[in-house]
């Protein structure tokens, strides 16, 4: 009874390994969707602001509406990561349970889903760490005049 207990409970620790990462995942998506949409919010004022005034700073406002754009190229590239090792974690999940239920040998399946979920999640951190390094850039070309 106690060999059925025990590996009752690894199949279910292992069922709920991919649903822990998706919420950290999920955790992170919040975050990056709140800052994106920060920077599209950015780029439609920058945009609204160079329509209005006659002021001739266009060329200015063209270099900082090109850094927002890259900011956000990259961070619409981290979301589409993040929701993607979300779905390779899910799979694994899927997988398991039916390997379970089944008792076939998937092993390999959801080892290489939860991986390409563990490589999908390092794109989308490599994505951030560099839209961090051009959030600073950005700032320092906008104050360097001031």
């Amino acid at each position: 009874m106690t060999d059925l207990f025990d590996s009752n409970l690894s199949n279910y620790q292992a069922v709920i390994a991919p649903f822990v990462m998706m919420t950290s995942c999920a955790t992170l998506v919040w975050a990056l969707q709140t800052r994106f949409s920060r920077v599209v919010q950015a780029i439609r004022s920058l945009t609204s602001e160079g329509k209005r005034d006659n002021i001739d700073y266009s060329h200015s406002l063209e270099i900082q509406i090109t850094w927002l754009k890259n900011r956000g190229r990259l961070l619409r590239n981290s979301i589409a990561g993040f929701y993607l090792a979300m779905v390779c974690f899910l799979l694994s999940a899927m997988v398991l349970a039916a390997s379970l239920v089944s008792q076939t040998d998937l092993a390999e399946a959801v080892v290489a889903l939860f991986l390409s979920g563990l490589a999908l999640m390092c794109f989308a951190l490599v994505s951030i760490l560099t839209e961090t390094s051009r959030s600073y850039g950005s700032l320092a070309e906008e104050t360097r005049n001031r």
